[in-house]
């Protein structure tokens, strides 16, 4: 049950995008394009989440796509040489309606001193997305908070 209630939060979030919108019989299929590190990679992992915003759609054909990559940053994305073209020819190719990130768990390892780096990454990159997918919808993912007593938690404080 643990592992649920974080994914049905994420697809009631997306089904309340879908239901913005005009009736489904007057929309063409949706793509949701995932960006983020392996937060939403475990999200997609098993097809679960993708089966749940076909439902919520209300849409046949919904696509769901994902550019996550374990390890990725809002400022650091390693990638194998030639990938920038390859994902120009992605991106030609999935116009996104709803564009999910999640982003933020490796940069909170920098602590309250990494925040400003982060935030004006961030920053850049949401205005490159829009720029990438004018129109589409965002929706924001941040890592779960750590919580509980400080005892348990001394060693994340550092």
């Amino acid at each position: 049950m643990v592992k649920i209630v974080p994914l049905l939060k994420v697809v009631i979030l997306l089904a309340l995008l879908f239901t913005a919108d005009a009736p489904a019989a007057d929309n063409p299929p949706s793509t949701i394009l995932f960006y983020g590190n392996s937060m939403v990679e475990r999200l997609l992992e098993h097809g679960e989440l993708e089966a749940h915003l076909q439902l919520a759609s209300g849409k046949e054909g919904t696509r769901v796509r994902s550019l996550a990559w374990t390890g990725d940053e809002v400022g650091w994305r390693l990638r194998p040489e030639g990938y920038v073209e390859h994902l120009k020819s992605l991106l030609a190719r999935w116009k996104a309606d709803v564009v999910v990130l999640g982003y933020g768990m490796n940069e909170s390892f920098a602590g309250a001193a990494g925040l400003a780096d982060f935030r004006t990454q961030y920053e850049g990159f949401l205005r490159e997305i829009a720029r990438l997918h004018p129109g589409a919808k965002l929706v924001l993912l941040s890592p779960l908070a750590v919580e509980g007593d400080a005892a348990r938690n001394a060693d994340v404080a550092e």
